[in-house]
């Protein structure tokens, strides 16, 4: 009887550990509301794919278990958070958890901002952030002005109602600017601009290539692409919706040189740039993580635990933006921002004093060169295109965008 008993205990022992072992499902170490591993070795990798994005699959997931939810990548158990209020339990939070990232590492180095954290992360973020305080940017001006006015100049030649590619464009613009204005002497040769982008844009091609591997977890950008993207949706709004593009040139007219001066005194156009990043979701997430254990919305998150900041989710909330896919820069108002929740608005991201550490210098560049093209040409869209988003590395358009400029008189 005794080994009967002693066969039965050891029986149901293992048979135990192998439905641990055989189904991931029984992983489940978090009350955080979730998804259950789709298999035990990608976890949710291939539901990522199959949504197509990392902010596509994101938004499912909080639709289904509201504004905190969990699910896996391989092995590793990931919290997304949706919602102002969670965000803010994030403010403080600086270390970024580098195994989600690690498919930039061949772009940027592992020993990046992207990867370091701690007192040396910290140290290297306040270097960087001295090179962009408000109060410096007047150093980049005349670098954005002399650029801004080639392209003015070179769209001002081109034969009447020729097609123009948006993106081609703003991405030739962002990297000359970024280069030259940031970069030194060196890059002031056109032909260091075009050697550098090329090379760049190779690299680049390859880490897109990379998110079609479902082993491999989709990450975060890194911001110098995404400042190019935000130039081309905010062209594209703009050429699709010509009444507010008028409006935006009744405020740009007497304006003068667009210097960063001048630009503070044009609410419109900071209220066209706002809404651009948030109904392009240039970046749809960021993420943090703590070296020990933690409450986040009422739960307890293991120490280490990836906790994504689902931006794109938050940006297109329908109870916080009314009709999310309209691009209404009205939205931004001083009137009708009063009761929104601050971090309702985080498109650079917003934790630890870890955000775009050039995000001033993105607006200045875009304002720049929208207002110097808006307040020569009426920009117009070729008729006949479908402009789809595609939420890769940042979010771009799917095809070039085709315009037409006229110049106003």
């Amino acid at each position: 009887m005794l080994d009967f008993v002693i066969f039965a205990v050891t029986f149901v022992v293992i048979l135990f550990i192998l439905v641990i072992w055989l189904y991931p499902t029984s992983r489940k170490v978090t009350t955080v509301p979730g998804l259950e591993p789709s298999n035990k070795d990608d976890g949710n990798l291939s539901d990522i794919t199959r949504a197509g994005s990392l902010h596509m699959f994101l938004i499912d997931l909080h639709k289904q278990f509201g504004p905190i939810a969990s699910f896996w990548m391989g092995e590793q158990l990931v919290v997304s958070i949706a919602s102002p209020e969670l965000f803010k339990q994030q403010m403080s939070v600086f270390d970024r958890p580098g195994d989600l990232f690690q498919i930039i590492a061949p772009l940027c180095g592992p020993t990046s901002i992207q990867f370091l954290n701690g007192a040396e992360g910290r140290g290297r973020r306040q270097l960087y952030d001295k090179s962009f305080l408000h109060e410096n940017l007047h150093v980049y001006t005349e670098g954005l002005q002399k650029i801004s006015k080639e392209m003015v100049t070179k769209w001002g030649s081109l034969v009447k109602e020729e097609h123009i590619p948006l993106q081609q464009y703003m991405k030739a613009f962002a990297t000359k600017v970024v280069l030259q204005c940031t970069l030194g002497a060196f890059f002031l040769d056109d032909k260091e601009v075009f050697n550098f982008k090329q090379h760049f844009d190779k690299a680049w091609s390859e880490l897109e290539h990379r998110l079609q591997d479902p082993s491999i977890p989709p990450e975060d950008s890194p911001r110098g692409k995404a400042f190019r993207e935000v130039l081309t949706w905010c062209l594209y709004f703009l050429a699709s919706h010509p009444t507010i593009q008028d409006k935006l040139k009744q405020e740009l007219s007497g304006a003068g040189d667009f210097s960063p001066k001048s630009l503070e005194k044009l609410r419109y156009l900071r209220q066209v740039l706002e809404e651009t990043f948030r109904c392009a979701v240039i970046v749809p997430w960021a993420a943090r993580y703590q070296d020990f254990d933690s409450e986040l919305g009422g739960h307890k998150i293991s120490k280490r635990t990836p906790v994504v900041h689902a931006l794109g989710v938050v940006l297109q909330d329908d109870n916080l933006w009314p009709l999310p896919n309209k691009f209404d820069p009205d939205r931004f108002s001083v009137e009708n921002g009063k009761d929104r929740p601050t971090l309702a608005f985080a498109p650079f991201g917003f934790a630890g004093k870890r955000l775009c550490p050039a995000k001033d210098f993105v607006y200045l560049e875009a304002a720049v060169l929208v207002a110097s093209l808006v307040s020569k040409f009426k920009v117009s869209l070729v008729e006949g295109q479908v402009v789809n988003p595609v939420y890769g590395l940042v979010t771009k358009p799917e095809d070039e965008i085709w315009v037409t400029v006229q110049k106003r008189n």
